[in-house]
């Protein structure tokens, strides 16, 4: 209880017109949980490209070579993405399937429940509806 009183004084002690406006800066503390110091994060963590804030639009345009599976099988990878005319949006993901990549799927990219840039992976409702080609 007394640690946590005194962390409470710490960040209320911040004076706001001190603080930076930019939240690129966190509240680092140490070992006891008492906070010390406004510190900036390295330029690589503002620059990782697989942060979740980029959302699925950005990660739409960008998934080329992404695996692409279901919940129960794995379908093959992304070969392309296909824009609508009229939108200039993502419309279709062109996925290369079986045992040497042969067979081309058109898959909406309303079948994609979710896209995990860390993993490499796009994940598809079970079973997907290929477009006719």
């Amino acid at each position: 209880m007394a640690r946590e009183s005194q962390v409470a004084a710490v960040r209320s002690s911040v004076r706001p017109e001190c603080a930076p406006r930019s939240s690129k800066y966190v509240l680092q503390t140490d070992r006891h949980g008492l906070a010390f110091a406004l510190v900036q994060p390295a330029d690589e963590e503002l620059n990782d490209h697989t942060r979740s804030s980029y959302g699925r639009d950005y990660w739409l345009r960008r998934c080329d070579g992404f695996l692409v599976e279901t919940p129960t099988r794995r379908i093959g990878r992304v070969a392309g993405i296909r824009y609508s005319v009229v939108t200039n949006e993502p419309e279709v993901i062109e996925v290369r399937a079986g045992l040497f990549g042969r067979t081309v799927l058109l898959i909406s990219v309303d079948d994609i429940t979710e896209i995990l840039p860390k993993e490499r992976l796009v994940m598809l409702t079970d079973p997907p509806r290929p477009l006719p080609g």
